[in-house]
């Protein structure tokens, strides 16, 4: 499985970035438990905190409490009800500070 970032936002020092898994479901339906398991990990907060120091210009960069993954659609569109609709993959938007130095 790989993470990647799919946007940020930042305003005032306080950022949000959306990190992605590639796990899509194409594979088994537990796909999708990996990509949950792995969007809540470590590696998904790390990504979120390199690519605010590095890209999106946040000093001392701090993970905030994350969201929850959510599901989105083959556009990136976020998936309210996933009755009926396909799953493409899964998203998790991670809150993200400048610290105190």
């Amino acid at each position: 499985m790989a993470l990647s970032v799919v946007s940020m936002e930042n305003i005032g020092g306080k950022a949000t970035v959306v990190v992605e898994c590639d796990k899509d479901g194409k594979s088994s339906q537990n796909s999708y438990s990996l990509a949950i398991t792995e969007l809540q990990g470590a590696a998904a907060r790390t990504l979120a905190v390199q690519y605010a120091t590095q890209t999106g210009g946040v000093s001392n960069a701090r993970v905030e409490f994350p969201g929850a993954p959510y599901p989105v659609d083959a556009l990136g569109n976020t998936i309210g009800d996933p009755k009926g609709q396909t799953i493409h993959r899964y998203r998790v938007d991670i809150p993200i500070t400048q610290g105190i130095r």
